[in-house]
């Protein structure tokens, strides 16, 4: 899903059933920020993540928060689906670049997602971006 709305996020997660839930967007401490009726940002709050990921911790095995500051919404996600990926910090656009493609490249191969995270970090540092350090794994 494009420019996701609270609304749209809540379709998506029904009508797809994920098992792999990505978000690449802008984020800070306090939430992630998706796009209200009017096309103006709106922070989900941690608590508000965790609570609809609840919701479908029977489908879900992967949430990765592809944005700055994540670690706090992984670890509210993490209290119900096994492996979230978050961000300790600001992350540069090339480094949530090379860290994506490591990482789905390993999923495409079939490695499970502890090794495509490891493969992820790998390509951060095969790229010779700065930024290994940042994406974490909880799970």
């Amino acid at each position: 899903e494009w420019a996701v709305t609270t609304k749209s996020l809540q379709q998506a997660m029904l009508d797809e059933k994920p098992t792999i839930v990505q978000f690449s967007g802008h984020g800070h401490n306090g939430g992630i920020a998706l796009e209200d009726s009017l096309g103006n940002s709106k922070l989900i709050d941690n608590e508000a993540l965790g609570n609809l990921f609840e919701l479908f911790s029977d489908n879900v095995q992967c949430v990765f928060l592809n944005s700055c500051y994540s670690e706090f919404q992984a670890r509210e996600i993490a209290k119900h689906i096994p492996y979230v990926i978050g961000m300790k910090d600001s992350v540069p656009d090339e480094t949530a670049i090379a860290f994506s493609v490591g990482f789905y490249a390993a999923l495409g191969a079939g490695k499970d997602i502890e090794f495509a995270f490891r493969m992820g970090v790998v390509s951060i540092k095969l790229e010779g971006v700065t930024g290994s350090d940042i994406p974490i794994l909880l799970g």
